[in-house]
């Protein structure tokens, strides 16, 4: 996490998406909420070695790597939730409100 003194147009840097595919892959769990947190890290770091590191690899493909994973995690993740029938929690989606 970062401190940011003002907001700039594309602050996040699409790092949204990672947010999103990393709920759906914990699946509400959050142990796996958290080991999917450091996959990605993992793989967001990586990137950034290589590129340091000068690979002959396109920094292109070096910065899709992320989103890759993502993209990887999210489409396993649904496949093995519809086999074990799991679903969101029931609350989802409805206000909170507190009872008078």
């Amino acid at each position: 996490m970062v401190y940011a003194q003002g907001w700039i147009e594309n602050i996040t840097a699409g790092r949204g998406w990672i947010a999103v595919g990393l709920v759906m892959f914990a699946a509400w769990n959050p142990w796996r909420a958290l080991v999917g947190a450091y996959l990605f890290g993992l793989a967001i770091s990586l990137q950034l070695r290589m590129q340091a590191a000068g690979s002959d690899v396109s920094p292109y493909l070096l910065g899709m790597l992320p989103y890759l994973l993502v993209i990887s995690a999210m489409a396993l993740s649904s496949i093995i939730a519809r086999k074990k029938s799991q679903s969101v929690p029931t609350a989802l989606g409805i206000p909170y409100a507190e009872q008078a």
